[in-house]
């Protein structure tokens, strides 16, 4: 067992008995009362704990194992508050998450990792209405009434983030006109947050590329805010077509790399996206392919596909690389994009 576990087994122990010890009257359970995994060191340094750290019993009597097997105490009043307090808190964690959490809280902590990695501050700035959506599960189509679903997520996200200790503040700030262009200011923890990014990381490569718990229609698309902004270069990533001018060609089999990688940075309409995003991304809307998907193979998936759009359509360098980030080149994105140089 660890630690919090064997806290935990004991506070449910002293709890089940509480029907015969009221508060402030004697109450006693037997050594082979405890789950048998449990050492006696370990039985007593956790009821050290309870009775000193926690402060909600006091001991009277602790087991020799030769004459004496029962530890016998009283049980203090704030009890049923730590206890409830240590439970929720056993039952809450990265670990735990369902898929739909997992992936509003992931959504929210990538957007995060990307704005702390271009400053030393630890408060930054997050869209409370992204453009592109990451994850097509939590924006399937674009509404108001599916804007605002979505602006909720991620609130609650930042919520958990900040009871799971990533991040000390956040508080809505009004940037526009209307609610959807406002943006979260957060101060993080970037030593915690750095950690549990990768664990979260970590839970979604491992829920969503098993392919049987993942929920129906919930691959990690993405989903335009706006469908009129889209890039000046066209792809459509169903059937492998780029679009540019008045041509059209089908260029790519849409199941590759090199596919995922021209859509998903037509998409981001200019702006940059880390290498590990597009990896996690593609390994989670393809689970039966590759992976392993590293900075070296995105950038020889990029050289094809530059290499290809300079073949067929006579243009320079479409997709740009640096600094572990791939971008759409500004003069193939959309007129109406911020990105655009």
């Amino acid at each position: 067992m660890k630690p919090r576990e064997k806290l935990l087994h004991v506070f449910e122990l002293i709890s089940d008995l509480r029907e015969l010890t009221p508060n402030g009257k004697l109450g006693q359970f037997g050594v082979d009362d405890v789950d048998q995994s449990l050492t006696r060191q370990n039985l007593e340094s956790t009821m050290q704990i309870l009775a000193n750290d926690y402060g909600v019993i006091k001991l009277h009597t602790i087991p020799d194992y030769e004459n004496e097997f029962h530890y016998r105490y009283t049980i203090n009043d704030n009890f049923d508050e730590a206890y409830g307090k240590f439970y929720a808190q056993s039952r809450f964690g990265i670990n735990r998450l369902e898929a739909m959490p997992l992936l509003k809280i992931y959504d929210v902590a990538l957007d995060i990792k990307e704005a702390l990695s271009m400053t030393q501050e630890r408060t930054v700035k997050i869209r409370m209405l992204p453009n592109p959506v990451r994850f097509q599960a939590l924006f399937p189509g674009d509404s108001i009434s599916l804007r605002d679903q979505y602006m909720e997520y991620r609130w609650n996200a930042c919520k958990f983030l900040q009871e799971y200790g990533d991040i000390e503040s956040f508080e809505y700030v009004d940037e526009g006109s209307h609610r959807w262009d406002g943006q979260i200011t957060l101060t993080v923890h970037r030593q915690r947050f750095d950690r549990d990014v990768q664990r979260l990381k970590a839970k979604y490569k491992a829920t969503f590329n098993k392919g049987n718990t993942q929920p129906a229609n919930q691959d990690a698309g993405t989903t335009s805010v706006d469908s009129s902004n889209t890039s000046e270069l066209r792809y459509d990533d169903e059937h492998g077509k780029v679009s540019y001018q008045n041509a059209t060609q089908k260029l790519f089999d849409p199941t590759t790399l090199e596919s995922f990688l021209l859509y998903r940075v037509c998409l981001a309409d200019g702006a940059r996206i880390n290498a590990s995003d597009i990896g996690v991304e593609f390994e989670a809307k393809m689970p039966e392919a590759d992976r392993d998907i590293t900075t070296k193979k995105l950038r020889n998936a990029r050289k094809r596909i530059n290499t290809k759009l300079s073949d067929r359509f006579d243009l320079q360098v479409v997709v740009g690389y640096e600094k572990e980030q791939f971008w759409l080149e500004g003069k193939y994105c959309s007129s109406k994009s911020d990105y655009k140089e």
